[in-house]
């Protein structure tokens, strides 16, 4: 050991230079985390909230996304019908009026007749048209095409089965009587019975239906 001189240590000045500075800022370091400890975060806040008032809360607000539109639906169109697609409505036609016609003897009647005293031209042709009416009116014609006559039928009685009318001849083409009296009676086969009636002079037939 040499008197006078430091004891060997390993340290240079530069070291203790530096030690001595960090041992300097711990220290300064020592008063600004008592302050912190004592005051808060508002020693460092230069904006303190004013006493009395609530701290301000910062939420976040998530927006959700918007709903989908709901689409509008259009209305279907109705499809136009085609011709023959289309009803016409008909409105019925109302029935006849016969009047005292019994409805069963409407319509038109052809036969052939024969008559008992004989004739000529036996037998031959009748048509008879009878629409309807009332008692002393005219409800149909008779037509005797061989003799080409024919006339007017005026009734005179009526049931659900006979008929009496009265027939005058309007129009004379050859040798026909002018007035004479029909009896029509209608038969369970449809068809009708005809008798042209004076006791001494009769003509006789039976009549279908026909076409006008």
């Amino acid at each position: 050991m040499t008197d006078g001189l430091p004891a060997a240590t390993g340290e240079t000045p530069r070291d203790k230079r530096l030690a001595r500075w960090a041992a300097i800022a711990g220290i300064a370091a020592i008063p600004l985390a008592l302050a912190v400890i004592l005051f808060g975060d508002g020693w460092l806040n230069p904006d303190p909230p004013p006493p009395g008032a609530s701290p301000t809360v910062h939420v976040q607000i998530s927006h959700a996304p918007d709903p989908k539109p709901t689409p509008t639906l259009e209305p279907t169109p109705t499809p136009t019908p085609t011709p023959e697609q289309v009803v016409e409505t008909v409105e019925p036609t109302p029935a006849p009026d016969h009047g005292d016609l019994p409805k069963r003897f409407a319509g038109t009647w052809a036969g052939l007749l024969d008559e008992t005293g004989g004739c000529s031209r036996c037998p031959y042709p009748v048509r008879l048209e009878l629409d309807g009416g009332y008692m002393g009116e005219t409800v149909g014609r008779i037509d005797y095409t061989t003799f080409r006559c024919s006339g007017d039928l005026t009734l005179v009685e009526a049931s659900r089965t006979r008929l009496t009318v009265t027939e005058t001849i309007t129009e004379r083409g050859g040798n026909c009587t002018s007035t004479g009296t029909l009896f029509l009676t209608y038969r369970a086969d449809g068809k009708i019975g005809y008798r042209w009636g004076r006791t001494s002079d009769t003509a006789t037939g039976t009549l279908s239906r026909s076409a006008r």
